[in-house]
């Protein structure tokens, strides 16, 4: 009986698609293909996105690297980890036995029998993901290596510190055998040197290198996921092979915006890019919904003020308007790059014969603003905050054994990073968790067979506990006519509570919109406009119903 339940599972495991994760650092869904975007070069996302269901309106539960991060590779919403900046680790801050009862997104394939290895920014590294240091390991137990983490083998680290030399346990030789990640070659160092980079204690906003994509840490996570995909792939007895689960973290476009040269020369003469349209705050708006731009304006070489160039006040911190289409470019520019990236990475698992039997997931971990409303960066409810990139490519193995409809090219449902989890749970033909996630299967919008309307709002949040506005969480409701946010008192550890009448709320319409139009909504705060009077009283009315029960 034991021989027949060992082949049992031997061939119930080897049986189940592979899964290649792509995340991808500050992304926002500003890119060719399905997107709308001309202006932007990005061929290897657009031919990810013909062979993937592209979701159009998908959105991030917190604009902030950890937290959201978290939240998708738990399953679980900030309220519910207790994490909702960066720091703390969601393991402690939802108590020992609550934390430890957790299992990640990873960790619940390892556990199925599938082989889990990651490469790049995952987990946000370090004290957030249970690392010895603020910036170092973690990835939950990737550095120091668990057997009981998310992890089949210990993760290849690559990061990198602001003045461009790459940050793993590797390269800052922290002890032990599993202290893994990328290390820049003698040659790659002396090349960033060369162009400005590697200055102890400097910020740049971006440098154009005239070095190898493998000097930056995008280019050396694609070696290394390409040589995992060999390494899984070609050669090997793959019907009886166990299945893998691939994660892939690319950093850019996060700041600093380091590339090599040659994708930067790309868009020096582009005509196509212009600056923002809504360059100030949201009329009406209130103050703490603003973010006060302290990561762009914290760059080397940025110049921030209080006045635009007119000299008129206006009481917001804002980039000088004379930045912001080098600024963009810049951005652009690293995204540009980290398709190049994704190209090598496509075409290894397309060598491979792998790519027949593996589910392809690619997601941003939250939007990005480039001037819109005044903001630069995340760590806002806004839309261009908020709404990510989100494809999920199904293997004729799994659309042909769970295909109920038509596969869809694209959906417009109201979808989260939350649904994540369960969609790949449904996908692999895993046991489901049940309410051990608290997002939905993406299954029924992916395969035609509808269920959009359970699809109607989603929800993000943002705190203001470093700023003036201390004590404030931001709630964020975004259904297809409106974005409706509250923001609530809190005290940075329990969770908000919501009021019996609407605290400081912002009422943005999107009726009749351009969905990729990045710069054509929220320019005007409704909220104190009498003819909305009944739609913030039933949006508050909604959000309490909603909110109140935390999902």
């Amino acid at each position: 009986m034991l021989v027949l339940f060992l082949l049992f599972q031997l061939t119930w495991a080897t049986s189940r698609p592979n899964v290649l994760f792509i995340g991808v650092d500050d992304l926002r869904p500003e890119i060719a293909g399905n997107y709308g975007q001309t202006q932007i070069i990005t061929p290897n996302l657009e031919r990810l996105a013909n062979r993937s269901t592209t979701f159009l309106k998908a959105y991030c539960q917190v604009a902030l690297c950890s937290p959201s991060r978290t939240s998708l590779l738990t399953g679980l919403r900030p309220d519910t980890t207790g994490v909702w900046t960066i720091g703390p680790y969601f393991r402690q801050t939802m108590g020992m036995d609550a934390g430890n009862a957790v299992v990640t997104l990873p960790q619940y394939f390892k556990q199925n029998g599938y082989t889990t290895t990651g490469v790049g920014k995952i987990f946000h590294p370090g004290t957030s993901s249970g690392g010895p240091s603020s910036g170092e390991g973690g990835g939950d137990g990737g550095y120091p290596f668990r057997t009981n983490g998310s992890w089949s083998k210990p993760y290849f680290f690559c990061d990198q510190f602001y003045n461009g030399t790459f940050q793993s346990p590797a390269a800052q030789q922290w002890p032990g055998s599993d202290a893994m990640g990328c290390v820049q070659s003698s040659s790659c160092l002396t090349c960033l040197r060369d162009a400005g980079g590697l200055t102890k204690h400097s910020k740049p906003a971006f440098l154009a290198a005239p070095c190898p994509d493998s000097c930056f840490p995008d280019g050396a996570v694609a070696d290394e996921a390409v040589r995992q995909i060999e390494a899984y792939g070609v050669g090997k007895d793959l019907e009886n092979a166990p299945p893998f689960f691939l994660a892939v973290g690319f950093k850019r476009p996060h700041l600093g915006w380091f590339a090599p040269k040659k994708y930067f020369d790309v868009y020096a003469n582009n005509t196509d890019v212009v600056v923002a349209k809504h360059r100030f705050p949201p009329n009406a708006m209130p103050s703490c919904a603003f973010s006060g731009n302290g990561e762009m304006c914290g760059m080397d070489g940025v110049e921030c003020a209080i006045t635009n160039g007119s000299g008129t006040v206006h009481g917001y911190n804002l980039v000088v308007e004379r930045q912001h289409l080098e600024l963009r470019k810049a951005y652009y520019s690293t995204v540009t790059f980290m398709d190049a990236q994704l190209g090598k990475v496509l075409d290894a698992l397309d060598r491979s014969g792998l790519q027949d039997n593996t589910i392809v997931v690619f997601w941003g971990d939250h939007g990005y603003q480039l001037g819109e409303h005044g903001e630069w960066a995340k760590i806002t409810n806004f839309e261009d905050a908020t709404r990510v990139p989100l494809l999920i490519s199904l293997p004729h193995s799994v659309t042909n054994a769970q295909r109920d409809g038509q596969v869809q090219k694209t959906s417009d449902a109201l979808v989260e990073l939350l649904d994540v989890y369960p969609t790949l749970v449904e996908a692999a033909g895993l046991p489901p968790r049940g309410n051990k996630t608290q997002g939905k299967s993406l299954m029924p919008l992916i395969n035609g067979t509808g269920a959009a309307h359970l699809f109607n709002a989603s929800f993000s949040q943002i705190t203001r506990i470093h700023q003036a506005h201390q004590g404030k969480m931001g709630i964020s409701m975004r259904t297809e006519k409106y974005r409706y946010t509250e923001w609530l008192d809190f005290d940075g550890t329990h969770v908000a509570k919501i009021k019996a009448t609407a605290s400081l709320p912002e009422l943005y319409t999107h009726k009749n919109e351009n969905i990729n139009d990045f710069d054509g909504t929220e320019n005007v705060n409704l909220a104190a406009d009498k003819q909305y009077a009944n739609v913030i009283k039933k949006m508050h009315q909604e959000l309490a119903m909603v909110w109140g029960g935390n999902q």
